[in-house]
């Protein structure tokens, strides 16, 4: 390589040393006292408690009117202050050179607080939990295979199942509608003057052996997310003819409701088997 070539690069690498070693570290820096101060409500205008606000370590909690105030301290190139509280998107803003920042809206991380009676459970849960073996589970949103005459939306769920696939060692494979998609969940609904929770269903060829449960069942993986009532039917043999299903269920025990409606088969009884049937209607009355 050329001598010059290499005398140059070396006193570009000395160049770079000494501005790393005389560029000031922003850990090194002063920290900058500060009085943070607002006040923060819910995207439907409630003052919002109990909100943890922080900035680095340092950490202040909303009041019961969402008014919070407290003393930290910023750097020059880390102004970042986070709102955060149990069932809200997390926000975050820039500290603003006075502390005030004034009113802060969180919007809910849920789909819903509060659901009223005769209520279609599609428009606030999707069946999303897939259980056991559900590897040999197939399932079609919004299809027209076999519409249910006087059906509203012409529309209904086709499930298959093949239990010659996925795996082996697991007894049972389910379906769950549930709204708690990732970890730390969505705050669980509240369901409010109903007293049944009604479904359509059907076989392909009749005689597929299923059953159905609203609320907390075995199958459900997380011990944190429980609802606050059971129900089943349990050894259901579908014919070709849709048929109506109801859960009973007591108004006062609907305050958390995470799984409002779970197909299951019980792989070990069915071995071998392939079937599909069909559910429609399935709603809160």
């Amino acid at each position: 390589m050329n001598q010059s070539i290499i005398h140059f690069y070396s006193i570009l690498s000395i160049v770079f040393i000494l501005f790393l070693s005389c560029s000031p570290d922003i850990k090194t820096l002063p920290p900058i006292p500060i009085t943070i101060s607002g006040e923060i409500k819910d995207d439907k205008g409630y003052p919002l408690p109990n909100v943890s606000v922080w900035v680095h370590q340092d950490t202040g909690i909303s009041n019961q009117s969402g008014m919070f105030s407290f003393d930290t301290h910023i750097y020059a190139t880390m102004k970042t202050v986070t709102f955060q509280k149990y069932g809200f998107l997390i926000k975050q803003l820039e500290v603003p050179e006075n502390g005030t920042i004034g009113e802060i809206v969180l919007h809910s991380n849920s789909l819903a607080d509060t659901i009223e009676s005769n209520t279609a459970i599609d428009y606030y849960w999707g069946c999303s939990g897939w259980f056991g073996n559900y590897q040999c589970i197939d399932m079609k949103w919004d299809d027209t295979t076999c519409v249910r005459a006087n059906d509203p939306d012409r529309k209904h769920y086709t499930c298959s199942y093949d239990t010659t696939k996925g795996e082996r060692n697991r007894d049972f494979a389910s379906v769950t509608w549930e709204r708690a998609t990732s970890w730390p969940p969505p705050p669980p609904s509240t369901v409010i003057e109903t007293k049944k929770l009604v479904f359509w269903a059907k076989g392909e060829k009749g005689n597929e052996f299923l059953n159905f449960y609203s609320g907390y069942c075995d199958d459900l993986p997380n011990p944190h997310i429980i609802d606050s009532y059971s129900a089943y039917i349990e050894e259901v043999t579908l014919t070709t003819q849709w048929k109506k299903y109801e859960f009973l269920l007591n108004p006062k025990s609907m305050s958390v409701v995470y799984h409002p409606f779970t197909w299951r088969i019980n792989d070990k009884d069915l071995v071998g088997t392939k079937a599909t049937f069909y559910l429609d209607g399935i709603r809160f009355e």
